[in-house]
């Protein structure tokens, strides 16, 4: 049987300075302002989360937060919840970037 290796052998992984820490957020939040967000039952495409979810509130009856709250939905939950959403909603269009 192999002997375990010494976790001294092992150099020092360099960690992410402050700044590019914050680069890459900057990037991630950039990232997620030029997508469009697809309502979950109907073609409608909004700018943002916030907009798609009052559309499925007031057009869908559909309150989200409402639900993760009262089925106390962790984040695995959240995303099979949508996915079976998805899945059984028919003929979903695409939903392309906004220019």
């Amino acid at each position: 049987m192999a002997e375990p290796a010494d976790p001294r052998e092992f150099e020092e992984v360099p960690g992410l300075s402050d700044d590019e820490e914050e680069d890459e957020e900057d990037q991630w939040m950039e990232e997620e302002e030029d997508q469009s967000v697809l309502c979950l039952f109907c073609d409608r495409c909004f700018s943002s989360v916030e907009e798609t979810l009052q559309h499925c509130s007031s057009q869908h009856n559909l309150h989200l937060p409402e639900l993760i709250s009262k089925h106390n939905l962790d984040d695995y939950g959240f995303i099979k919840m949508i996915n079976y959403i998805r899945s059984t909603v028919s003929s979903s269009p695409i939903c392309y970037f906004l220019i």
